[in-house]
């Protein structure tokens, strides 16, 4: 199958996964293995790993950024309806968009 996988990052997993993970990489592609990074937020080097992939401006501090952004799922809610909106308005009944 193709490899669509850029890097993945299990952040504070618990550590058996990290056994689980040793077990099955056997069967796994070795350039899918690379892309699999154990991340630990007490742990520099790994936090440092995450940092050359996702800027730590962006990333959220529950993750060890410093984007102090608050999720609210009611206010997410209400631009994704109006989006839907603008998308079904775009795509008129009488299918003047389509493609």
């Amino acid at each position: 199958y193709p490899e669509r996988l850029s890097v993945a990052f299990l952040f504070n997993p618990p550590k058996v996964f990290e056994a689980f993970f040793k077990v099955i990489k056997v069967f796994l592609d070795p350039k899918s293995i690379q892309k699999v990074n154990f991340v630990y937020k007490d742990n520099e080097e790994s936090m440092k790993t995450m940092y050359k992939h996702i800027d730590p401006e962006v990333l959220p501090v529950e993750f060890g950024g410093k984007n102090i952004v608050v999720y609210n799922h009611e206010d997410y809610s209400k631009l994704m309806t109006k989006d839907d909106i603008k998308t079904a308005s775009f795509w008129a009944a009488d299918g003047s968009h389509m493609p």
